[in-house]
């Protein structure tokens, strides 16, 4: 242990994958709160992004049991904004689905950092309850970017429960109509545009960038859901 801390002070002073990973691995070696705790306060020291990320993305390989101990820490309420967006994440991708029940409460936290963490997860593991908390996210939070991450979130769900395809669209097209920035009318656009397998003319990167004639996309957009759907 005492080895492991000596170390973490040395390859905070280095990018290299080799060394990190070495670290990383032997970190691994032991499941229990021990080294959970030692793995959750190198997590804590966010002095070299690279491997901060890399501790983030170690600990989503270990047990269940170390999910618990995370939630622990995520429900102190001294816990920094900063570290609790990082165990949402953590959470998302360890797939433990019982931090779904805290998101609502996470979701009152003035960080955008914090509430982007939480919509994301609610896409990953989120079934048809969570829908109605991104449509609220989506009709109502004042920053743009969480409207439309809201709106690929549902998409994500859309995914997983293909038949949730109706109560989604019924969601994002009522919104579509009223919506008046162009990067929430973007990403609303790409995740209808998916869901509904018919090309509107917008598409999307690898980094999530979308591209195409937003007023032109909105407007074949909504023709087709009036076609198939007789909506007003």
């Amino acid at each position: 242990m005492i080895d492991l801390i000596k170390r973490f002070d040395e390859i905070k002073n280095t990018n290299s994958f080799k060394e990190h990973n070495k670290f990383i691995n032997e970190l691994l070696e032991n499941e229990n709160n021990e080294y959970y705790n030692i793995h959750y306060q190198f997590i804590c020291d966010n002095s070299n992004d690279l491997l901060h990320e890399r501790l983030c993305r170690a600990f989503t390989k270990r047990t269940v049991s170390a999910c618990f101990f995370l939630l622990e820490k995520a429900l102190d309420k001294n816990i920094k904004n900063s570290l609790l967006a990082d165990i949402i994440q953590i959470l998302g991708l360890m797939e433990f689905f019982q931090v779904i029940e805290y998101i609502p409460n996470f979701l009152l936290n003035n960080d955008e950092l914090v509430r982007y963490k939480c919509i994301i997860v609610l896409g990953w593991l989120g079934k048809e309850k969570e829908i109605s908390i991104l449509s609220q996210i989506l009709n109502s939070d004042e920053i743009e970017y969480l409207r439309g991450v809201s709106a690929t979130a549902m998409r994500q769900i859309w995914y997983n429960y293909p038949d949730l395809k109706n109560k989604i669209i019924d969601c994002l097209y009522p919104r579509l109509l009223i919506e008046k920035s162009e990067m929430v009318n973007a990403m609303i656009l790409i995740s209808l545009q998916d869901i509904l397998g018919k090309n509107i003319g917008v598409s999307e990167n690898l980094h999530g960038e979308i591209s195409g004639d937003i007023n032109k996309s909105k407007i074949k957009l909504i023709s087709l859901v009036k076609e198939i759907y007789h909506k007003a």
